[in-house]
């Protein structure tokens, strides 16, 4: 949610995230995961919401730049 083909592109790549990136992508994953609306859209199979997710999980596994 809100990160540019070319930051997911970038991450995807291996390139490292800020700290501040990775605790955005676990707000708007919080949030999107009580919506229940939203939810319901994922579960029937919606493409847009499915790549949101893989975009905010990319994210979220990609390494924290000062992280150990």
């Amino acid at each position: 949610d809100g990160h540019s083909d070319e930051i997911i592109r970038a991450i995807v790549e291996g390139e490292p995230v800020t700290p501040e990136r990775h605790r955005e992508a676990e707000r708007v994953r919080e949030r999107l995961l009580r919506d229940r609306e939203w939810l319901r859209n994922y579960r029937e199979g919606s493409s847009d919401h499915r790549q949101q997710l893989n975009n905010i999980n990319a994210v979220l596994a990609a390494p924290i730049i000062g992280a150990r």
